[in-house]
């Protein structure tokens, strides 16, 4: 008995043992689990950190490339290198929905200004807008602000709906700072604008007191309610037409550069319709039809350049050129993917050259518009006028058209053109300057 008592003894510490040490091997693994798991997890989270940090909502991208080239039309795009205006093209494809060919179309449009210009870009943030897009309706917004702060030539009520459309794409993406600064400006512009009714202003005003409410603000909010009941304000100053254009002559016409135009407009042309009829199958021969032409226009279009040197305001080769094609202007809209296609596979990989260039050539035409400022051939105060708005079409750097420009001597230099201008007896009612600390960055009614 004794032995059997001591055998039990023996198996029941040999099964304890065993229990303990599977206990022990299960607690191991479960334990190795949780760690894995929590490891496993801390790593997505962080990843998710990461990425959302990386692709979260910005106002720093390169406005040139805010719009999808995988996404543009070239068979409606390559319509103006055949010669369509831009603009109406552009309204074309957003009346379709093709909002990034329109974007594209707009984006690199030179020849549209004023009101036809800030009438498309409201479209498309209201299109942007409706199509649940914020980030794209903020990158508009970055494109319209800009033209209703340096842009005279467009009227006050149009102004300052852009910068209230602004404001509100801004608000929407969640740029809560930049949306402020754009109903500032919009308060400032209802606020100065010397030939506004008060009953007039008193419209703007209660056109921006819905924005002064979700921004949020109690003060700013009072005060654009006081001013909607009460707009009666004393506007000293003037805002200058825009006469720069009417002073400068037209160019001299050239055989060579309106060859190299028709040659590039059929070439376009031929390339848009096999690309419709097609789907963009077997277009080879039209498409190297097409680069051949913009090869040898771009190389009459240097050989006129190069014939009159830096020109001067008669010839204003300068001013010839973006319409001679295809100089750095559309050679950088290439080499974005702006056409949907590439017509020139070589300026692929050049951005940064042909920026270089289209900001040199900017900057010749900027000395071409300073010399007709300062010429006997425009009077003492119609001189400064010119000066104020040269400057301010210089300044459109803010809007991607001038690489590599400095803001802030652009914005010295048209203060100073500003001063020039006051020292006539008629001060600006609404002068700009340029605000490194705003958001975004650019030229803003001081003030």
């Amino acid at each position: 008995m004794l032995y059997c008592l001591t055998m039990n003894l023996e198996t029941s510490y040999v099964d304890r043992q065993s229990n303990r040490r599977g206990r022990s091997c299960a607690e191991v693994l479960l334990l190795s689990a949780f760690i894995l798991s929590l490891v496993v997890g801390l790593s997505a989270f962080a990843a998710f950190l990461f990425v959302r940090d990386a692709t979260a909502p910005t106002l720093d991208d390169d406005l040139l490339r805010t719009f999808a080239p995988d996404q543009v039309s070239p068979a409606l795009a390559l319509r103006e290198l055949a010669g369509d205006p831009a603009n109406a093209l552009a309204f074309q494809a957003a009346n379709a929905g093709d909002l990034a060919t329109a974007h594209a179309l707009a984006l690199f449009d030179t020849t549209t200004t004023g009101a036809p210009r800030a009438g498309f870009w409201s479209l498309l943030g209201r299109a942007y807008t409706a199509a649940d897009r914020p980030q794209d309706a903020a990158n508009v917004a970055r494109m319209a602000a800009p033209l209703a702060t340096l842009d005279a030539s467009i009227s006050v009520r149009e102004r300052h709906q852009l910068l209230v459309q602004a404001a509100q794409s801004y608000l929407d993406a969640g740029f809560t700072a930049a949306a402020a600064d754009a109903a500032q400006q919009a308060f400032i512009l209802a606020s100065r604008a010397p030939e506004l009714l008060p009953v007039q202003r008193a419209e703007l005003f209660t056109a921006l007191e819905p924005l002064a409410a979700a921004l949020d603000d109690p003060a700013f909010t009072a005060q654009v309610r006081e001013l909607a009941r009460n707009p009666f304000l004393e506007t000293p100053g003037v805002i200058p037409a825009p006469i720069l254009a009417d002073a400068i002559e037209a160019p001299v016409p050239d055989p060579a550069v309106d060859a190299a135009i028709a040659a590039r407009r059929q070439a376009a042309h031929g390339l848009a319709d096999r690309i419709l009829f097609t789907g963009g199958v077997d277009v080879e021969p039209e498409l190297q039809a097409l680069t051949d032409a913009l090869r040898a226009g771009r190389r009459g279009a240097q050989s006129v350049l190069q014939r009159t040197g830096a020109g001067g305001p008669r010839r204003r080769p300068c001013w010839v050129a973006p319409d001679a094609l295809p100089v750095a202007g559309d050679q950088l809209r290439i080499a974005l993917g702006g056409y949907g296609v590439s017509p020139d596979p070589r300026v692929g990989g050049q951005c940064r050259a042909i920026r270089k260039e289209l900001s040199d050539l900017t900057t010749k035409m900027d000395a071409e518009f300073r010399t007709v400022g300062q010429s006997g051939r425009v009077c003492a105060g119609r001189a400064g006028r010119a000066k104020s708005v040269s400057t301010g079409w210089r300044c459109s750097g803010d809007l991607g058209l001038y690489p590599g420009a400095q803001p802030a001597t652009l914005g010295q230099r048209i203060r100073r053109d500003q001063d020039a201008y006051a020292s006539f007896g008629t001060p600006l009612a609404l002068p700009v300057g340029y605000e490194a600390g705003a958001t975004p960055p650019g030229f803003r009614f001081l003030r």
